[in-house]
């Protein structure tokens, strides 16, 4: 019993699923971060994903995207594929006083696979500059100090 908690337990921190069949269903799960520095002339910020997240100030010029991604019902080749292709990835768009941070792809849960549909969630959280604050739904504005 001991021995099987070992492999369970080496299994999770690996992130690497722990099956007894090639029939079984995969699991993964990987933690994301993306920095994207904010030009300092920008005022505004608006957000655009589709999905709940959290926002927290910090002691940055940049926004900070942290991702916690899991994936299930995918086999290894293909969950390393949308990570090399940027399936999850963000983009930032800045255009005169103002950015968009946004999430581009908005169908996560559309992949298949011979095993079914592929289900991912994202759990995300963005950390935005301390001189920012909430101005709206998705807005938050730069805090001019004099």
């Amino acid at each position: 019993m001991k021995y099987c908690f070992v492999v369970l337990s080496t299994c999770l921190i690996a992130l690497l699923p722990c099956t007894s069949s090639a029939q079984e269903k995969s699991q993964w799960k990987r933690i994301l971060n993306e920095a994207h520095p904010l030009p300092d002339s920008i005022c505004l910020l608006s957000i655009g994903f589709p999905g709940p997240y959290t926002v927290e100030n910090w002691p940055s010029n940049a926004v900070l995207v942290e991702a916690v991604l899991e994936v299930d019902n995918a086999p290894e080749g293909v969950f390393l594929e949308f990570l090399k292709r940027g399936r999850y990835a963000w983009k930032l768009q800045c255009d005169g006083l103002e950015c968009l941070l946004s999430f581009p792809n908005r169908s996560l849960s559309s992949a298949r696979t011979s095993q079914g549909v592929i289900q991912e969630k994202l759990s995300v959280r963005i950390f935005i500059p301390e001189n920012f604050e909430k101005a709206g739904d998705h807005l938050w504005t730069k805090i001019i100090k004099p």
